[in-house]
This record gives C-alpha cells, structure tokens and sequence, in this order.
C-alpha cells in the first residue's frame, strides 16, 4: 500500500490520474499536452504510477497508452478505510 500512497503523494500524478479517470485511456503525447509537460516528465510519472499498480499501459508500435486500474483504487480506498476507520475483517 506504502507505494501506492507515495505515488499519489506528487501533485502531478494526481492530476494525471484524476485526468485519466475522467478521460479513459489516453496516450502519453495526450497527457503531455494537458498538462504542458515533456515526454520525458510524463515518462517519469507513469513509470511510478504503473509500478505502483494505480494505472495498466499499453504499448502500441512506439506508443503508449495509459489506463485508471479501477480494481487497484478500489482496492486501495477499501485497506484505508479499514486501517483508518478501524474495520477489519477478523
């Protein structure tokens, strides 16, 4: 969970994924220009976040193309609302 968290910790990627989850899936060159920002910045925050399993790429020929993973976010928001409002399943 700790890199999930430290990858929604960037403002950026944030925004991106908030972007993504609106828009579907999008190119990187997309997103690039959404946010003003250079290939290799964006490079940088989706490398993080589809380590972090918070976003499936897809590459066709020399692009890549970027999804929200629902599962993962939910996921996610289900074990903080555990830990946080102290409900377990024990």
């Amino acid at each position: 969970m700790v890199p999930k968290l430290k990858a929604l910790g960037d403002e950026s990627r944030l925004a991106i994924l908030k972007f993504l989850a609106t828009k579907g899936e999008l190119c990187g060159c997309e997103i690039e220009k959404q946010f003003a920002i250079s290939q290799s910045t964006v490079s940088h925050h989706m490398k993080i976040l589809v380590t972090a399993h918070l976003v499936i790429e897809r590459k066709v020929s020399r692009s890549h193309y970027y999804t929200i993973n629902r599962n993962e976010i939910n996921n996610l928001i289900s074990n903080l609302q555990k830990i946080l409002l102290n409900h377990s399943e024990d």
